[in-house]
């Protein structure tokens, strides 16, 4: 079902109240000795923060998985050197990045890149994917080739590299 609803605050503060009013009359249905439990607590919290649009840490969480594994698997294959300047708030590396991974909230994507650390996550996956593919390639080195070593009589030794 598609929604042609413009979120506005009013809608969004509406929206809230209302969420809050249904926990508060579900709430005094439920008997005096029944607590809520901390798991329910933390959905009731998360379903506030969407309708609020804010920021919540398993948000953030989820954020940065996205866009580590997008890196890993978009990105570095085309890009393995970034400078800050092409992954900063505005870059079109960064525009790319959060329109395939971050879908909802844009409005709180800057929060994310820059404070958050979204832009550290990029340049920390691309670093770490660099080296294991160059640490790959030393040990596929290493292993072909083999060394012709003069010992000290003069003759001929093959060592494999190491």
């Amino acid at each position: 079902m598609v929604s042609c609803a413009v979120e506005t605050p009013r809608t969004v503060e509406a929206l809230t109240l209302c969420l809050k009013l249904v926990f508060l009359f579900t709430d005094m249905a439920v008997p005096a000795g029944t607590q809520m439990t901390q798991e329910a607590a933390d959905e009731v919290d998360m379903l506030a923060a969407d309708i609020e649009g804010k920021l919540t840490a398993k948000d953030i969480v989820a954020w940065k998985e996205a866009v580590a594994s997008y890196v890993r698997s978009a990105i570095f294959p085309r890009k393995q050197w970034v400078k800050d300047n092409e992954i900063e708030w505005g870059s079109g590396i960064q525009k790319i990045i959060c329109k395939m991974t971050l879908g909802k909230f844009p409005t709180k994507w800057e929060e994310f890149w820059d404070e958050q650390g979204g832009m550290e996550v990029v340049r920390k996956t691309i670093g770490r994917r660099r080296q294991s593919s160059a640490d790959g390639q030393k040990k596929n080195l290493q292993s072909e080739y083999s060394m012709v070593v003069l010992n000290e009589n003069g003759s001929m030794e093959s060592n494999a590299c190491t």
